[in-house]
């Protein structure tokens, strides 16, 4: 059951990184230079602020988790570093948040991850990191661009001084098609082979109460720089229901700037190696 709602949650994660088109010519040239503009991204500076919140109907204490999250990533030869914290509270059960700092490297095929509970450096290489997983963080823009180029008459748009912006709210139809396609993307198909029928059946009885996305491109480079994503959802897993509400915020920074990405050599000399990932 915890596999399914993390897989689950994965997939809706990625919602928000995505834009898409409208039958006005002049929006239709601006989502065509954004994907372009995409298809040129290979570095970014990235800033993500979570926020979800989790209820059982059956239980009164509401699960909130909370993350901020701030790193760089290179996109070929994938290359990635991300820094943050995780909070989680449950209500009355607990007395205050549990707090967890949270930081990873990778580089070179090899994955540099914190652990603090031990406070102590873990590594891995290509042989125990679960690549798959690994390369769906990417956070490429244009694959996510074109997954919308079908949903051009429901674009809101706006144009400020300095941006244009895309607001996109689908109805149940277009949101159950449009995460039958995210889970394509981000759980590669050797990974479904394994898991899919326990993902599938959650995805059955999930029904998106709202959703809206909120696309903010500039005007000068047509890159993507920020994205906001409201959802919520009701989800039931073997037979218990169950309420989650999530909120996104991304921003996308120094785009195209970043030349390399290192691991700091304290870091390599103080970590523990793992012989394998659970």
């Amino acid at each position: 059951m915890k596999k399914s709602i993390t897989l689950l949650l994965l997939t809706f994660a990625f919602l928000g990184l995505a834009a898409c088109s409208s039958g006005d010519k002049e929006v239709n040239e601006i989502y065509n230079k954004a994907l372009e503009a995409a298809e040129e991204m290979n570095s970014a500076e990235v800033d993500i602020e979570m926020k979800q919140e989790m209820t059982v109907p059956q239980e009164e204490d509401t699960m909130v988790m909370e993350s901020q999250m701030s790193g760089a990533i290179i996109t070929e030869p994938l290359a990635m570093h991300q820094k943050g914290t995780t909070s989680i509270s449950m209500g009355e059960e607990m007395d205050e948040p549990m707090e967890m700092e949270q930081e990873l490297y990778f580089v070179d095929n090899e994955m540099y991850s914190y652990d603090s509970i031990t406070e102590e450096w873990l590594k891995m290489d290509d042989s125990t990191i679960p690549m798959d997983f690994i390369n769906t963080e990417q956070m490429d823009t244009s694959d996510q661009l074109n997954m919308f180029k079908d949903y051009v008459d429901n674009l809101k748009y706006e144009e400020t001084d300095e941006a244009y912006i895309f607001q996109f709210s689908p109805n149940q139809d277009e949101v159950k098609n449009l995460t039958e396609d995210l889970l394509k993307e981000i759980i590669p198909e050797e990974l479904t082979s394994q898991i899919g029928e326990e993902v599938t059946e959650v995805l059955e009885n999930t029904e998106i109460n709202d959703l809206e996305v909120e696309i903010s491109i500039n005007k000068d480079s047509y890159q993507i720089e920020k994205y906001h994503v409201d959802m919520d959802m009701k989800m039931t897993v073997e037979g218990e229901e169950m309420n989650i509400k999530q909120n996104v915020n991304t921003v996308y920074r120094n785009i195209n700037t970043i030349e390399h990405i290192e691991i700091p050599k304290e870091v390599k000399e103080s970590a523990k190696e793992v012989s394998g990932f659970e």
